[in-house]
Parts: C-alpha cells; structure tokens; sequence
C-alpha cells in the first residue's frame, strides 16, 4: 500500500493503480485491506479514469449495508460528474445527503456536488 501510495504522490497514477490493483487481486491479503486497495485505486481513477472504471473497483461497496458505501458512492458520484453524467451523480451524491450515518465531511462534499448540478441544471429537480 504504501508503495501505491508513494508512486500516486509523484505522479504515477497508471502504475499506483496497476499496484492497489495488485493488492486488490492478492488473496493472500486480508479482504479489508483488499478492499481499501480498490478504493484508493477508484479515488485515483475519478480525474483520469472512466466512471466504468471507478465502478468496476468500488460499485459492489455502495449497497445500503457496505461500511465502505459512502466513499464508494462519493468516488462513482464524481466520476459521474466528471463525465457530465448528472443524473448519476445526483443519485450518488443525494444517497450520502439522505444517509444518516455519512460522515459529516464526506455529505458536505455531497451537497456541493449536488449544488453543482442544479445550478447546471443539468438534471430537473424533483
């Protein structure tokens, strides 16, 4: 991980996702830590990846039971939004917003996603 994490921090953002990638792969390691892999490898795909991309890594977290779903729905909404799919990423972001147990930081976030997108209005209200 903190090899991933030194190759994301000097740019190398192919080769830090090739190696959280790894770690997410490896059944030797233990499955909570797999499972940070694939969401460091998703946040690092929001500005250069696919939403594809981001989901393939993160989308089975972001079911109502998952502890890890309010990142994974963070990561997918700005994926979304990135590639100007504001329906998804009003989805996304308003399950944080109506979610009790997000983090107040992370529904902060949210909400400026979603003030983003209806000052857009890209996406009717309602």
């Amino acid at each position: 991980m903190r090899a991933a994490t030194i190759r994301a921090n000097a740019g190398d953002v192919p080769a830090a996702v090739a190696a959280f990638d790894a770690i997410a792969e490896d059944t030797g390691v233990p499955v909570a830590l797999r499972d940070i892999a694939r969401l460091r490898a998703a946040y690092l795909l929001v500005d250069t990846g696919s939403y594809a991309d981001v989901a393939g890594r993160v989308g089975q977290f972001a079911n109502a039971e998952n502890p890890l779903r309010h990142s994974a729905r963070e990561a997918m909404g700005l994926a979304a939004f990135r590639e100007s799919n504001a329906a998804e990423a009003k989805r996304l972001m308003q399950e944080i917003v109506d979610d009790p147990l997000s983090p107040a930081p992370l529904t902060g976030r949210a909400r400026i996603v979603l003030d983003l997108i209806a000052a857009s209005g890209a996406v009717a209200e309602g």
